[in-house]
């Protein structure tokens, strides 16, 4: 990535991503705000926790991603997917196990046990 743009995604409190860019972050919680563009309805601010630990917001009225972080618990890790541009952007959400990205599966294939406790599973 250009040194422009890991600037402008640094100095920004809001996730930033390019087209086809996959980024994992920790779910630690959500409010409520007015939507700029249409004050009579509100939009959810969702608070992730990136690599460096600092708090990036994504605001979005998507009933879909409300239904799907509304299942999470804080500190339950997400892999975001963004493809499209502008309009036509879209974003494929996933949980997963771990900061790196894992599935249970993966984690259980890496360790070579067919059956993993997810509670016993390190973090």
């Amino acid at each position: 990535m250009s040194e422009l743009i890991d600037w402008a995604k640094a100095n920004s409190p809001w996730l930033r991503m390019l087209d086809g860019e996959e980024i994992v972050v920790k779910y630690t919680g959500h409010e409520f705000i007015s939507d700029p563009f249409n004050p009579k309805q509100k939009k959810v601010r969702y608070l992730l926790e990136i690599e460096d630990g600092s708090i990036k917001f994504w605001d979005t009225a998507s009933g879909k991603t409300a239904f799907f972080f509304g299942a999470l618990k804080k500190g339950d890790y997400v892999k975001i997917s963004a493809s499209g541009e502008g309009l036509k952007r879209r974003y494929e959400l996933d949980q997963v196990e771990d900061a790196e990205g894992k599935t249970l599966k993966e984690i259980a294939d890496d360790v070579g046990e067919e059956n993993v406790n997810p509670d016993e599973v390190p973090v």
